[in-house]
Formats: structure tokens, C-alpha cells, sequence
């Protein structure tokens, strides 16, 4: 890693004085406020360009977040969110340019710090321009207000179907794909792995630039192909209707190239959504496990499978061996703790949610499947003191969200009648959309409405009215997910006419039957 030493906080702000420096595989010319990869660059915002330079500066070193008040803001009294929006877009353009050779990581409830690999530095040394001798970086010794309802249901349906994210496996191949193509592809992998709302569009246009550029390179078609299987979520039906076709089309690409291509493999065999489609899924992906055992998203898919029919004590050999593959997937430690809260092993969650912290920035998906955690295991104080701690809310949220959801555990905590009516209202006025519903079901149990919960539940997954919003039913290319039936939350239901019509219609009981398996709620 090339940067320079650590400066004097003289002239903290002016960046006009800054000199050119090399960051691994990137040129920054602070003056311009341009980052550059070769042919491709990004013109940052001054503030960005500050904290970049700043933590340039630091040699891999920790800065906190008053260091980065004092060395960018003047010393200036600033929020965490302006902070905390500086840093989120500076990390999203370092993935789009340097993929994960240059990584700014949050070190929680310490700071931040940017690393960078020299091997990526060294292999492009004849693309990008030296830094003077004496250069060295010059640099000191707004998030809306308004709530978006989709938050607070759910880190977003764009968000969970990223969740899968892109799979990254090399294969074997004879043909010496275009190094431009293989940068391309892991740009998009970076992307893809953040699992953040808008990721998937990113993606696909990375990869479709990689295999423009290289029409001969099977993992870039693989990629493609498996980010098309992603794109099935938040798009209208007609354009929907497209994407099997496409996904196809990318993977039989794939497989023409190299039959073993493991991505476009699990492309096709997930080409449709886990809803009724459970038996099959499941052969297909136990063997596809079989043959690529290290294979992130082949073992990400079994364990989202298995949860889905309420196996989650199953489940957990596929979560957990996700997060050993790869330690930086926010899904996969999201998936993890829901698989540990599902079955009771509430202080194994804890763990787990600690680990993930130490590891990566807080996340949507992490965040929501933590606070839910908490009111399961009836913790309820806990929940409200986790929903207004802003170390570990994620960087997009608008304040708003914690003051929502702690209100939420607080009425829960309290036993605060007039809270949790209050609460009740604002998750059912919340589910105008259908992907939104999984998320709020456990939530009415736990504030006190099964009835709303079933009533719920059955529009989504048959069509049908709930506080006001009509849900069609679902085509075969729609996402319902039936993991929250078996939430904790739920289990006084189970017995219920109505459960039991709900596991008959949705095809579950079809499915145990055919598979021999059953749900944990009834195994214990």
C-alpha cells in the first residue's frame, strides 16, 4: 500500500495544495477530485475527497470519528450521519473502482481505516502515474429527514433479493479471459456482495460490460447469469417475465464455455423463485453442494431453502459454513442469526451478532434481523436501547428508524397499551407492498394481533386484502417467502384451523410429505 505519511493539520481544508498519490490500484488527484482505475474514474464530492486523503494519510491506521471531525470538518460539531453519509458513498465508489483491493473498513465502535492490497498495486503499475517523490497527501494532522416507510418493515425488497448477492468462484478454464473483463467482474462482485439496495442494476451492468469485452469468458457469463436470477425482485410483471429467458441465455453461455461453470449451474437450478418449487430446488442444490462444497452461494442457497420449509436446525450447517467462505456477506451473518433465533438458541444469536459487527459495517439486513431477535427472546429493553443506538445503525437510515422501532420495544417493554395500538397502525398502514409482509407478520404477533398476522400471511401468499392493501395472487416468478411461519412469535398459532389451512394451501405439507422431512416445530 502506497500512501504517504502522516501530515500536519495545516490548511486542513484546501485541497487545491494536495498532491497526486497511489493508492493500490487506484491514482487520486485530490486537486480534481478525481479517483481513477486506468480508463475508468469518478469525480468525488470535496467533503468525500477529504476523508479519502485523510485516511490515505493515516497509513493504515485507525482514524475515529473525531479524528475525522477535527482533520474534515474543522473541528466543527457534526452529527453522525454526516459522517456517516461521507463514508457510505466514499466505500461504494471505492467497490465500483477497485473492487475489494482497496477497502475502507469500519472498525466498530473504534473507527475507520482504509487498506489496501499491493498486489493490485504492483500488477498495475504500467496503467497509472507515479507520485512524485515528495508527494504526499494534503490533508489535516446530509442524509434526508424523511422516513421511508419500506425501512421500517424491511431493509428493502431490492436489498433481500442482493442478499444472495454474486458469487465470485473462479473456474477452470483454458481460455486467458481480458484483464479489463476480470476487473470489470470483480468490480461487480464488490457490488453485488454489499447486498445494498440498488446493487443488482450495478452488477448486471458490470458484467455485461466484462462479457462485451470478452464474449469468451465464462465466469463473466456465470455472473451475469446469476445476476439476472437476482433481478427477478422489484420489477413490474411484464419486464419480469423476461428474466428466466435472460437467465438462461447467460447461463447456457456459461456452460458452453465450461460445462463446470459452478455459477451458471446454480443460476438455472434457482431460475425460479424456492415458493412451491421446495422438492426439486432441493435435489438439485444438495447436489450442486456436493460438488462445489466451498462454493459461498451454492451453501447460501440450501440454507435459505431449508429455512423456508422450517428446517432451520438443518439450516445452520449451510449459514454457518457461509460465513466461514466468506466473512464479509452481511446476508450471511443475517442468515445466521435468524437460524439460531428460529431455534431458541438466543445467546448463539448474540454471539453471532457480535461477530458480524466486529467484521463488517452494520447493515440493513443485519440491523432488522438483530432488533427482531431481541423481541423474540422477549428482551424487549434491550430492543429499544439497540433501535437508539446510532454506533450500530447502518449508515443509510434515516434517524427516524430508531426512534420508530424503539418506540415499538419500548410499548412491548412497558406493556404500554397506547404505544403499541400506536404501533400496530403504523406496521399495518405499512404494507403496501407484498415483500414487506414477512417482515411485519412476527412483528403483529409479538405487538398482539395474530389475527392480523394470519390474515396477513394468507393474502400474501394466496392474494387477498390486509388493513386496506389488496395483494394479487402470486404468478410463478413472484418471491413469497414462508420463513416467518415458524418464527418463535407465531408458535401459540401453530394449532390453529387457520395455520393449518395456510401450510396445506402454500404446498408445505406436500412438500414434508414427499420429502419425508418435517419442520422443527414439530421434530421437537
Amino acid at each position: 500500500m502506497e500512501v504517504r505519511p502522516w501530515p500536519s493539520r495545516a490548511a486542513s481544508q484546501d485541497l487545491s495544495k494536495a498532491l497526486p498519490f497511489v493508492l493500490g490500484c487506484l491514482s487520486v488527484d485530490p486537486p480534481t477530485l478525481k479517483v481513477a482505475r486506468g480508463t475508468s474514474a469518478a469525480v468525488l464530492e470535496p467533503r468525500v475527497m477529504q476523508v479519502l486523503v485523510a485516511l490515505a494519510g493515516a497509513a493504515g491506521k485507525v482514524l475515529s470519528r473525531d479524528d475525522l471531525i477535527a482533520l474534515c470538518w474543522d473541528g466543527r460539531i457534526v452529527g453522525d450521519n454526516a459522517i456517516n453519509r461521507v463514508i457510505s458513498r466514499l466505500r461504494h465508489i471505492l467497490a465500483e473502482l477497485a473492487g475489494d483491493t482497496v477497502r475502507l473498513e469500519t472498525i466498530t465502535k473504534v473507527g475507520f481505516r482504509l487498506v489496501a492490497d499491493d498486489a493490485a498495486s504492483v500488477a498495475e503499475e504500467h496503467e497509472r502515474p507515479r507520485p512524485s517523490p515528495s508527494a504526499q497527501p494534503h490533508s489535516p494532522a446530509g442524509r434526508a429527514t424523511g422516513i421511508d416507510r419500506r425501512w421500517l418493515i424491511g431493509a428493502g425488497a431490492a436489498a433481500a433479493v442482493a442478499a444472495t448477492g454474486a458469487l465470485g468462484w473462479r473456474s477452470i478454464s483454458a481460455h486467458r479471459p481480458d484483464p479489463e473483463a476480470v476487473r470489470l467482474v470483480e468490480r461487480g462482485f464488490a457490488v453485488m456482495k454489499s447486498a445494498r439496495m440498488g446493487a443488482t442494476p450495478s452488477a448486471i451492468r458490470l458484467f455485461g460490460q466484462a462479457v462485451k469485452l470478452d464474449p469468451e469468458y465464462a465466469d463473466g457469463w456465470g455472473a451475469l447469469a446469476s445476476s439476472y436470477r437476482h433481478a427477478l425482485d422489484g420489477y413490474g410483471q411484464g419486464e419480469r417475465r423476461s428474466y428466466p429467458q435472460m437467465v438462461a441465455s447467460a447461463a447456457d453461455r456459461a456452460l458452453a464455455l465450461d460445462p463446470a461453470q459452478p455459477d451458471a449451474l446454480l443460476a438455472k437450478a434457482v431460475i425460479y423463485p424456492e415458493y412451491r418449487n421446495w422438492f426439486n430446488q432441493e435435489k438439485d442444490l444438495r447436489e450442486l453442494v456436493r460438488r462445489f462444497s466451498k462454493h459461498w452461494y451454492a451453501n447460501a442457497r440450501m440454507g435459505i431453502l431449508l429455512q423456508e420449509v422450517g428446517r432451520y436446525d438443518e439450516a445452520l450447517t449451510f449459514t454457518k459454513r457461509v460465513t466461514q467462505i466468506d466473512s464479509q456477506l452481511p446476508p450471511a451473518w443475517a442468515g445466521l442469526i435468524r437460524s439460531l433465533t428460529m431455534v431458541g438458541r438466543f445467546h448463539e444469536a448474540d454471539a453471532a451478532f457480535e461477530d458480524a459487527m466486529a467484521k463488517i459495517a452494520p447493515h440493513p439486513l443485519i440491523w432488522f434481523t438483530r432488533f427482531w431477535s431481541l423481541l423474540e427472546s422477549r428482551r424487549h429493553g434491550e430492543g429499544a436501547a439497540f433501535a437508539r443506538d446510532l454506533r450500530t445503525m447502518p449508515e443509510e437510515f434515516p434517524a427516524q428508524i430508531g426512534v420508530t422501532y424503539a418506540a415499538l420495544a419500548g410499548a412491548l417493554a412497558d406493556r404500554d397499551e397506547t404505544g403499541i395500538a400506536r404501533s400496530l397502525a403504523y406496521i399495518k398502514d405499512s404494507l403496501g407492498e407484498p415483500g414487506y409482509v414477512p417482515r411485519a407478520v412476527p412483528l403483529l404477533a409479538l405487538l398482539g394481533d395474530p389475527g392480523a398476522a394470519l390474515t396477513a400471511y394468507s393474502a400474501y401468499l394466496f392474494g387477498g386484502t390486509i388493513a386496506g392493501h389488496a395483494y394479487p395472487a402470486p404468478g410463478p416468478l413472484d418471491l413469497r417467502s414462508t420463513q416467518s411461519l415458524f418464527a418463535p412469535s407465531l408458535g401459540p398459532l401453530r394449532r390453529t384451523p387457520r395455520f393449518e389451512e395456510i401450510l396445506h394451501r402454500s404446498g408445505l405439507e406436500d412438500y414434508w410429505r414427499r420429502s419425508g422431512s418435517q419442520p422443527d416445530f414439530r421434530r421437537n
